[in-house]
């Protein structure tokens, strides 16, 4: 068993309500693959017939014991809402180096001495996606790019991944260093927004079928914020989930 650690805050971040499932981009994986330490942050997504559809709990890891349970600590108001009951289905999903793993689990106990903590079932089954630092995911997303002193841009992100994305634009980036990419979407029809700082590296024009230019800038993402690769990660998982044909 692993020492406790300090009780985790609750973070905004896109929810979703669908169990793991197999797909021709994901395979089975273990628990200890996830190479879990203590105090690392994991998101809860609450089942489906829960009303709190546009919050997700960010817990840490306090420790586990093979095969049995896996303790992670809440903040005590997050129990008092109501948010999570004993026996209620929960998500979990990690992000760890190259790879994302998801998995089922059941709230077995729910315990508030000395801090509030839950007893998790131990997965059974753990899904895993294999995210390259190269890999991109083909979208197709409005966005806004500014830059220092210059009027934002319009664009639309045409592919993206954990580190970086592939812009275009109507009109060039006069302008092109620091990047601030600015987007809102939907996942699982709940609204989500990002504004990510980036540094162009590399350009081009590209003609469109009447010859009209078209920019293209690909990004890399500077400085993430962990709430950021949270929402980048949900959103690759679910591109790639519905739409495996656009990995690149």
């Amino acid at each position: 068993m692993e020492a406790p650690s300090p009780q985790p805050e609750v973070a905004t971040a896109p929810h979703s309500t669908s169990a793991v499932t197999s797909s021709p981009i994901s395979s089975p994986s273990s628990f200890a693959e996830m190479h879990f330490k203590v105090g690392d942050k994991i998101p809860i997504e609450i089942s489906h017939n829960r009303e709190v559809k546009s919050k997700r709990l960010l817990a840490k890891i306090v420790g586990w014991f093979e095969g049995s349970s896996l303790l992670v600590a809440l903040p005590q108001q997050t129990i008092h809402a109501g948010l999570i009951k004993v026996n209620e289905q929960v998500l979990l999903r990690a992000f760890t180096g190259k790879n994302a793993f998801a998995f089922n689990t059941t709230v077995l106990k729910i315990e508030h001495f000395p801090f509030t903590y839950l007893h998790l079932s131990f997965p059974k089954k753990v899904e895993a996606v294999e995210v390259r630092s190269s890999f991109r995911h083909g979208v197709h997303i409005p966005a806004t790019i500014g830059t220092d002193g210059k009027a934002d841009v319009t664009g639309d992100i045409l592919d993206i991944g954990m580190t970086g994305a592939r812009v275009g634009t109507a009109e060039p980036l006069t302008n092109e260093n620091p990047i601030r990419l600015a987007t809102q979407f939907e996942l699982h029809d709940v609204p989500v927004s990002l504004e990510l700082h980036a540094q162009v590296r590399s350009s081009k024009s590209v003609p469109d079928e009447h010859g009209t230019m078209h920019h293209e800038y690909g990004m890399e993402f500077q400085n993430l914020q962990p709430n950021d690769r949270l929402i980048l990660g949900s959103l690759l998982w679910y591109q790639m989930q519905m739409h495996p044909e656009r990995t690149a």
